[in-house]
């Protein structure tokens, strides 16, 4: 998707978010991806690829399964489940999200901090919103105020 940005953007923020396709689409060229796959919108094609890749590991671990007998999947999973694996998995998650956005100068990890802390106290408020709602419809059912 390409979206015009001369009456949403100024030209500062315009030419940064241009200079941002252009890395990304220079990293593509770089990392052995065919023209064919290049496409214009640049950091969607590198999403597409992430999904594809979870995807992919979770097939991956489904097939591992399928041939097993349900008492040795426990067995099977908690080596994935412990604390070392977990760490060396987020460890290397941080570290492919330190090669792509950080020393690319990505402005994706403003959008992150943004958005997910938007999401975040949404999630921590909704308790206390419900319980509000939830006290008001009971008020009104039964004539307080």
């Amino acid at each position: 998707i390409h979206f015009s940005f001369s009456t949403q953007f100024p030209s500062p923020l315009r030419a940064l978010i241009s200079n941002k396709r252009d890395r990304s689409t220079e990293r593509k060229k770089e990392e052995g991806e065919g023209i064919e796959n290049l496409r214009e919108g640049g950091e969607e094609d590198l999403r597409v690829s992430n999904r594809e890749r979870e995807t992919m590991a979770m097939r991956g671990l489904f097939n591992e399964m399928k041939g097993m007998k349900v008492k040795d999947v426990p067995a099977h999973l908690k080596p994935k489940m412990s604390m070392g694996f977990l760490r060396s998995t987020f460890q290397n998650w941080l570290d492919n999200y330190h090669k792509k956005y950080i020393m690319t100068n990505s402005i994706d990890p403003l959008y992150h901090v943004c958005f997910g802390g938007m999401a975040f106290s949404y999630l921590i408020a909704l308790p206390e919103e419900r319980r509000h709602l939830e006290h008001q419809q009971h008020a009104k059912e039964h004539g307080g105020h």
